[in-house]
């Protein structure tokens, strides 16, 4: 899907690309709309080290939070400005601690036991 309409539509100048660190701490970086395109294919890097609880340390790779634009809000308070969830991965693969891909493993094996979670 092409996010680059929504943005120019919206009158998007900013992403807060947001992904949660181990602790349960929010962390966010911005990126300007303008590599909105390539923060899509891409991901907004991070170094694990210095973005928090992640257990890392300078001799690690980056975290990469890859954005799913199907979490897009408009900061009610900010309206040139966006936050979009974003699934952590390392290496180009996701990060099994990223508490979105914990939460995506479990509703996987509850769904394969005939459970379904609206979340």
């Amino acid at each position: 899907m092409d996010e680059r309409p929504q943005v120019d539509e919206k009158g998007i100048e900013f992403f807060l690309c947001s992904f949660v660190e181990l602790s349960g701490a929010p962390k966010a970086k911005v990126v300007p709309a303008t590599h909105a395109e390539e923060m899509k294919q891409e991901g907004a890097a991070f170094a694990g080290f210095a973005a928090g609880d992640l257990n890392q340390g300078p001799q690690d790779p980056d975290v990469v939070s890859i954005p799913d634009f199907r979490s897009l809000t408009i900061l009610p308070w900010r309206k040139t400005v966006a936050w979009v969830a974003g699934n952590l991965h390392v290496n180009g693969q996701p990060w099994p601690y990223c508490p979105r891909t914990i939460l995506a493993r479990q509703l996987e094996r509850l769904r394969q036991k005939g459970y379904v979670f609206h979340v």
